[in-house]
């Protein structure tokens, strides 16, 4: 038998389950201590699952917005004054170990509050990935300019 065999008809419509629940009573995850399971879900569902956990890009995202808004050349030009006038840093593409992790610090200190009463959603992965694409860009032109 096929997990997919699994999958019947709805209890709740006319039409075909979403999908099922595999659990495992016997072991529970490292981290907070829930417990393990897996969904198996049906073709017909697949897409609509993806836009719920992330697997579809979600065009104007609140993340994409938060970083639109709050993730500006302006802070990032802050930021990177900072590390070279404060810290002594040379102006080079490795300051990017050091420039994305403090606009997000920054971002999240300055703007948590604003953020929280906005937007609804926020995913820090894609926040992260999101603000080094801006910082490179900044940096680059910023080395550009001094050369």
């Amino acid at each position: 038998m096929k997990i997919e065999d699994l999958i019947g008809k709805s209890k709740y419509y006319d039409g075909k389950m979403e999908g099922v629940v595999l659990k495992n009573y016997n072991r529970k995850a490292k981290l907070g201590n829930h417990q393990l399971y897996a969904k198996v879900v049906a073709d017909e569902f697949k897409e609509n699952n993806k836009a719920i956990f992330g697997g579809v890009r979600q065009k104007d995202s609140d993340t994409e917005k938060i970083i639109e808004e709050f993730c500006t050349p302006a802070r990032i030009k802050k930021s990177l004054t900072k590390l070279l006038n404060e810290q002594n840093k040379k102006l080079e593409m490795g300051l990017m170990r050091e420039l994305p992790r403090n606009i997000m610090n920054d971002i999240l200190e300055e703007e948590i509050i604003n953020v929280a009463s906005v937007y609804n959603w926020l995913n820090f992965k894609q926040m992260r990935e999101l603000i080094v694409k801006k910082c490179v860009v900044v940096l680059k032109e910023e080395i550009e300019n001094v050369n």
